[in-house]
């Protein structure tokens, strides 16, 4: 029997190891051997920061490569990818330094990460069945599981978003949203866990992967809060802590003869609250450390390259904060279902998908992700899931486990209901954000995998025939699964580019970028070179060669004192009312304190940043000119004449 169990782990691991190796290879992740590192170096730079004992990346801001997205704060250049990808690579750079490898390569650690994911599906799915055949128990019931199982882990691991994902360029930003699919998956299949088994220790692993989350990306928390909340339940009815609707069973053991028994497991459930917690404590923390607040994510203070819009509307404002619901909930539901054609990064093309609002936004859709297809299935999952929970609060539970032959309706409740959580949670986020793009409409993937999932489950399991007939129909029915997602897979396209590096690559561009620093002391006037600054993107959207700047500016300067613009139009002709101008340092919105009137233009002064860390050494210094609603606009007609931010007489 050990054998037999032995065996089947091993037999597991070497199904799960197959099936990732052809994932790599059939994306292309890996198209040669040595070719399998991810040719943006940004998580490779933290890691390495991390090894040093560091969180910023340098502490020069020279080191703002052009396309970079990097920010300058607190002292120090940060990504803002998260930190959940280069602590999961950090063990495995670890490893090569010790056997004396420069580095590891990025897409194996990529691959471990799903293989580990796959073995978890394949220990929820497949081992129990197998585990039933050894114990030489029914078979027939057994193999309508095993193609059940099949289907639902096939679904999950090649859901075609997610190959469609891989199949991309599969940069920093992508690579991100990968890691998030397989982290949500993983939230998900120990949640059901969890439910099948209930035990305080499988509570407490769920609640802490959950609070962790958030350091991979910020919408993890989403998933990990109704995670959290649907497993706090599950074990306080295990418990008998209060009243159970679903008749649930109790393995987790209650103390004989204990005077305060609700004491005593809310203590455990406590234990499990906290570690979510702590996960959030600790994005929190890092969060502070590298952006001055907790609650930023470097969002707000990273350099955009080639996308002044962008700075203005995470900076400032942006006309959709102002979109009504429904218009834009249709633009949201849109943007999931409704994309057919791509417009890479045309960011501001109106009316390119069924739904879009006209009201301006920063749009870029540069490979598919869902249809009119998913928008069903996924709604059948949710309301499969709804009409279980009726059925079982109509205290059925035991009718329906009874007729349906398999223990599985309440997984699938829990499937449901986190899937529809979590959707819920993400729609409130993105329905009014000023960004939207085709990998952000990724995040919903885990959510959406999951609830058609639940409705793989209930069909491939629902007890309308019996005998061969049922075994046929449920071949037939996986027949069409596989169809469908390879339809999806195929007819997926994306703008496609390198997918990975040889490590000679890599090393070229981790070299620091050459310059010494060399601010002005006091300001900068129209037609400045800032190429002799040492800062790459510093200026950007006030570049010399046109008259008129964009609608944002990034500066950088040092020890400001106060802030002074001088302003005019294009062609000389007088400003008849005081120009629309906002400044930034960092994350502090300045206040104005002047605006006078000059002969052909206009001057400006705001006030000295009130945040102590702002007004000393070098800081980012964010300009908006004009309305929200010309945000879009490549250039608008102010030019900026001078920025000064100490007295007169250190001009150079």
């Amino acid at each position: 029997m050990i054998r037999s169990r032995t065996l089947i782990k091993w037999l597991l691991v070497f199904e799960a190891a197959i099936l990732v190796l052809g994932l790599m290879i059939c994306c292309d992740i890996i198209p040669e051997w040595g070719r399998w590192y991810c040719p943006n170096v940004t998580h490779r730079l933290q890691t390495e920061a991390i090894l040093h004992g560091r969180l910023a990346l340098s502490d020069t801001p020279s080191s703002i490569g052009p396309e970079s997205g990097f920010a300058w704060a607190e002292d120090g250049v940060q990504q803002v990818s998260g930190l959940g990808i280069p602590v999961w690579r950090f063990p495995f750079e670890v490893a090569a330094r010790l056997i004396g490898q420069p580095g590891f390569p990025d897409r194996l650690a990529f691959a471990a990460a799903i293989l580990i994911v796959a073995l978890q599906l394949f220990n929820a799915w497949l081992s129990p069945i197998f585990q039933n055949l050894i114990n030489q128990q029914s078979a027939a019931p057994k193999s309508i599981d095993l193609i059940s199982s099949i289907g639902l882990i096939t679904l999950l691991l090649v859901f075609p978003p997610f190959v469609n994902l891989l199949r991309t360029s599969l940069g920093v930003n992508e690579e991100v949203l990968a890691y998030v699919y397989i982290y949500g998956i993983s939230l998900m299949a120990g949640l059901v866990g969890l439910i099948r088994h209930p035990s305080w220790l499988k509570y407490w692993c769920v609640c802490l992967l959950s609070g962790l989350g958030g350091l991979v990306r910020p919408t993890l928390v989403f998933y990990g809060i109704i995670t959290v909340a649907l497993a706090a339940i599950w074990v306080i009815f295990s418990s008998r802590l209060c009243f159970d609707p679903i008749q649930t069973q109790a393995p987790i053991p209650l103390k004989p003869g204990s005077r305060s028994i609700s004491r005593f497991i809310s203590w455990r459930l406590w234990v499990g609250l906290l570690g979510f917690a702590a996960g959030g404590l600790i994005l929190f923390y890092t969060n502070q450390v590298r952006f001055g607040n907790g609650f930023e994510f470097g969002h707000k203070l990273n350099i955009v390259s080639g996308f002044p819009g962008v700075i203005y509307a995470t900076r400032f404002d942006h006309p959709f904060k102002h979109e009504p619901s429904g218009s834009a909930a249709r633009e949201l539901f849109g943007a999931l279902f409704s994309v057919k054609e791509l417009n890479g990064y045309d960011a501001y093309r109106p009316l390119f998908f069924s739904g879009q609002s006209e009201t301006v936004r920063w749009r870029v859709f540069y490979f598919l992700t869902f249809d009119w297809s998913y928008a069903g299935l996924v709604l059948a999952g949710w309301v499969l899931g709804i009409w279980l929970i009726v059925r079982l609060l109509r205290n059925q539970s035991t009718d329906v486990e009874q007729r349906e032959g398999n223990g599985m309706s309440k997984e699938c409740i829990g499937m449901a209901l986190w899937s529809l959580g979590s959707a819920a949670l993400l729609a409130t986020f993105y329905l009014r954000m000023p960004c939207l793009s085709s990998r952000y409409m990724m995040d919903f993937a885990p959510a959406f995998a999951g609830a058609i999932g639940v409705f793989w489950l209930k069909l491939s399991t629902a007890s309308l025939q019996r005998g061969w007939m049922r075994q046929m129909r449920n071949w037939f029915f996986f027949i069409i699964l596989i169809g469908w997602g390879g339809a999806e897979i195929a007819q997926g396209h994306s703008d496609n580019g390198l997918h990975s590096a040889t490590w000679k690559e890599v090393v070229t561009k981790m070299e620091p970028l050459a310059g010494k620093l060399n601010l002005p002391d006091s300001a900068y006037v129209e037609g400045f070179d800032f190429k002799q600054t040492g800062i790459p993107e510093n200026g950007r959207g006030w570049e010399n060669t046109t008259n008129t700047v964009a609608p944002a500016v990034v500066l950088f300067i040092k020890d400001p004192e106060y802030l002074e613009l001088e302003v005019s139009v294009a062609g000389g002709k007088p400003l008849a009312n005081p120009p629309f101008i906002r400044a930034k340092v960092g994350l502090e919105l300045l206040k104005e304190e002047r605006c006078e009137r000059m002969p052909h233009s206009w001057l400006l002064r705001f006030s000295r940043p009130m945040r102590a860390q702002y007004q000393h050494g070098i800081q980012p210094l964010f300009l908006a000119f004009g309305p929200q609603e010309e945000l879009a606009n490549r250039r608008t007609s102010y030019r900026l004449l001078y920025v000064s931010w100490r007295p007169e007489e250190n001009y150079k």
